[in-house]
């Protein structure tokens, strides 16, 4: 009876294993330009960890998303041409594998030099591109690709699920910054997180981030901290309050005027345009902030002007 049951044990364990292998029924395309994007159906692909992967020709695949039962891949830059084998790698092993045409990417034929397939409904800020012609951005899904000049994918960063959906900047080493009402994060040029900085408390809208001209980074978190600033390491500097008017238009940058060592930020929001004058005091390397102009639709009876040197504030009516 103890025999009897010692097999059947063994049984289960092994039929259990056997169906955790993940198992490949279906792939999005049969042939499929290097950086396109593929999905990859099937079952027991489990969750994504530092043993899953997917292989196109032998070479691992960035992925997008990694569910159960569907994978979001992207063909390798360094696929070979012709058929290349799909498979999915997981701990308890390795899936069947189908077949996919690897092709060469061929530029659109209206004008575009490239165009890149984001894994999300769309892309609502503009890229940055770094010195040596890498192009970042971010979809909506919490997806951040570097792209190489003529389009093609080097690297997925996927950690920014509800932390960097809003605009992308860079400093001056091509340390890429990301940002969201929730948090600012500071991406490696290879791909590897950095830093994150939560904000507390979390904002209502998020404008920026943008790297200022003195390399820190300067976002303004409405209905949270307010105008900030951190230091490229992700320390918090200095805060300004900025309580919410009006639904600003959300997707907006910071914009920097000239000064040298003192200089400007300016942004719009809450029913005003306003200016913040960046300068540091006598015998203090760190830079302050201090109001410089508040421009509103509805300007006060009374016109304020500077009583003193650290009271800037003026208001101006829209013309």
């Amino acid at each position: 009876m103890k025999r009897t049951r010692m097999a059947l044990f063994l049984s289960l364990v092994t039929a259990t294993v056997a169906a955790a292998q993940p198992v490949i029924t279906s792939l999005s395309a049969d042939a499929l330009e290097r950086s396109g994007r593929l999905r990859v159906g099937g079952a027991s692909f489990g969750v994504s960890s530092d043993d899953s992967r997917v292989e196109i020709g032998g070479i691992p695949a960035a992925f997008t998303r990694w569910s159960d039962s569907l994978i979001v891949a992207y063909v390798p830059e360094a696929a070979t041409l012709g058929a290349a084998s799909v498979q999915v790698f997981t701990a308890p092993g390795a899936s069947n594998e189908m077949s996919v045409e690897v092709t060469s990417r061929v530029p659109p034929q209206d004008g575009v030099a490239w165009r890149f397939e984001a894994d999300s409904d769309y892309i609502q800020t503009r890229p940055a591109v770094a010195a040596d012609g890498t192009v970042y951005t971010t979809d909506i899904g919490g997806h951040l690709y570097a792209l190489t000049p003529d389009g093609g994918l080097k690297w997925v960063f996927n950690e920014l699920d509800g932390v960097g959906n809003k605009g992308v900047t860079l400093g001056a080493d091509d340390t890429i910054f990301v940002g969201s009402e929730r948090a600012i994060t500071a991406i490696n040029a290879d791909g590897t997180l950095r830093w994150r900085f939560i904000q507390d408390p979390r904002a209502f809208i998020l404008l920026g981030p943008n790297v200022g001209p003195d390399g820190n980074i300067y976002a303004v978190a409405i209905q949270g901290l307010g105008v900030f600033s951190l230091t490229p390491d992700g320390n918090l500097r200095w805060s300004v309050p900025e309580p919410y008017d009006r639904l600003p238009v959300q997707i907006q940058e910071i914009v920097f005027g000239p000064g040298g060592r003192d200089f400007q930020l300016y942004f719009h929001a809450n029913n005003h345009l306003q200016g913040i004058q960046l300068m540091a005091p006598r015998h203090s390397p760190t830079l302050v902030p201090y109001p410089l102009f508040l421009a509103t639709r509805n300007p006060p009876s009374a016109p304020t002007e500077p009583s003193t040197r650290t009271d800037l504030t003026r208001r101006k009516a829209f013309a």
